[in-house]
């Protein structure tokens, strides 16, 4: 339901953006209600129930415990779902709280809160219970996850901070969830679908532990960079360029081992599409974590700060790397977890194609606007003129609609990419070759998971 809600609301927005003409008879289908409508769906819809099945798949496999209080699970699972829909339904009604990526009311952010902290205790209680004598690093993953989701929640939705406050509130608040939990969850499927696949070790878990701190310690500053130029202090804005820099380090490191744990297996590259997902999305991660580091130069941000160069690289690591890492685990989980063999390949090619090539021409087309847009306003600023003043700001907005059409072929390329990959997950189930199911030997018993 979620990734199909999402995408839908996602194409909407950018077809508004594109075209704001369009569906101009209805508040709910102003472009300042699709798009958080969108945002949320794609954040905690989509993203936050993949990582909730990664991490449920995940534990008892590297703990050799027992999922502790299942039936729980499932209730919160549930629960969480209606109430995100809810939520969802309330932000196009015009409750919202008007934060970028923070936009659920406060009442359904409370709601959420207690819906979340059932997979931490879980997650907590099963790993408590463990036989398995090693903590495997995905595992770090998971729990950071789980904890930054409900800390950043907590704290991003916080009452009566002043405007300043309030923004780097939120800011702190978008990168930590995003990076802790939409991306971080994923790198530690990676890190489980790698090895598992391969049958090689782990490349380094020194390695993985100085990505995982780093990742920790970077994200929680990071977000601060994306104000450079805007009202806050310069002090706060040179912390922040230095942490959205210091983002690549955590990438550079998970690409580094999940690379050399394939060594001697990269023919699974070809024939595995878990394996590519998730080497592929160890890439886009890196490539993505390097533009936003040169993004927060002040040189650099005089031009694209402030301006839809931001919003293509949000695009990108929600939409793509959030997207590639999720793939990644389904194509893995499903066809172990109900003993058939992936349905189609050659689908599982197109769907890896249709993300990356939906990715860049969207995310491509708002950096392309952020430039356009920051050159405009620079020229007229050296030229001493209001040109962009009043009136005159709208046509600069005006110029770069073509810019804001192309991404939205980028969005419907992503829709049928999204489509694809739950097509193929559905028919692996449904009429995908029988084989063998994984099998979970606990302490006491062997059962089939």
């Amino acid at each position: 339901l979620f990734p199909l809600l999402a995408i839908g609301l996602q194409v909407l927005a950018s077809l508004k953006l594109a075209y704001p003409s369009f569906l101009s008879g209805a508040a709910i289908f102003s472009y300042g209600r699709l798009q958080p409508m969108a945002n949320m769906s794609a954040l905690y819809g989509w993203l936050t129930f993949s990582n909730l099945a990664i991490i449920y798949f995940l534990l008892p496999r590297l703990t050799g415990a027992r999922l502790w209080n299942e039936p729980l699970a499932v209730l919160a699972t549930i629960a969480t779902a209606a109430v995100t829909l809810l939520a969802v339904v309330a932000v196009g009604l015009g409750y919202s709280d008007g934060l970028p990526l923070a936009d659920f009311h406060i009442v359904a952010d409370a709601i959420l809160l207690l819906t979340y902290l059932v997979p931490l205790a879980v997650t907590v209680r099963t790993i408590g219970n463990r036989t398995e004598t090693s903590t495997y690093v995905s595992l770090y993953y998971v729990l950071a996850g789980l904890i930054w989701l409900i800390g950043g929640t907590l704290i991003g939705n916080f009452p009566g901070q002043a405007v300043v406050g309030g923004l780097a509130q939120n800011q702190f608040y978008t990168s930590t969830v995003v990076s802790q939990w939409a991306i971080g969850v994923g790198i530690g499927a990676a890190y489980y679908i790698i090895p598992k696949a391969t049958g090689n070790p782990l490349y380094s878990r020194s390695l993985a532990m100085v990505g995982f701190w780093s990742l920790v310690v970077t994200s929680l500053w990071a977000g601060l960079a994306s104000q450079i130029y805007g009202p806050m202090g310069d002090w706060a804005e040179s912390i922040g360029a230095v942490f959205a820099f210091g983002t690549i380090i955590p990438a550079l490191a998970v690409l580094a081992n999940l690379t050399g744990t394939m060594q001697g297996r990269w023919d699974l590259f070809r024939t595995d599409p878990a394996v590519r997902f998730a080497i592929v999305g160890s890439v886009t991660a890196t490539s993505l974590a390097l533009v936003a580091g040169i993004q927060g130069f002040r040189s650099v941000a005089a031009v694209v700060g402030l301006s839809p160069f931001s919003t293509g690289t949000q695009l990108a690591f929600v939409w793509a790397v959030g997207t590639l890492f999720a793939c990644a685990f389904g194509y893995h989980a499903v066809p172990r977890t109900f003993g058939r063999r992936l349905f189609s390949e050659s689908l599982g090619r197109t769907n890896l194609r249709l993300v990356l090539v939906g990715a860049v021409i969207g995310a491509g087309a708002f950096w392309a606007a952020g430039l356009q847009s920051g050159y405009t306003w620079l020229a007229a600023a050296y030229a001493g003129t209001s040109a962009i003043a009043g009136e005159g700001f709208a046509a600069t907005a005006d110029a770069v609609g073509g810019l804001y059409s192309l991404s939205l072929l980028g969005v419907l390329i992503i829709e049928a990419a999204v489509l694809v990959y739950l097509y193929n997950l559905w028919r692996t189930y449904t009429s995908g070759e029988t084989t063998t199911r994984d099998t979970i030997v606990f302490a006491e018993s062997s059962v089939n998971s």
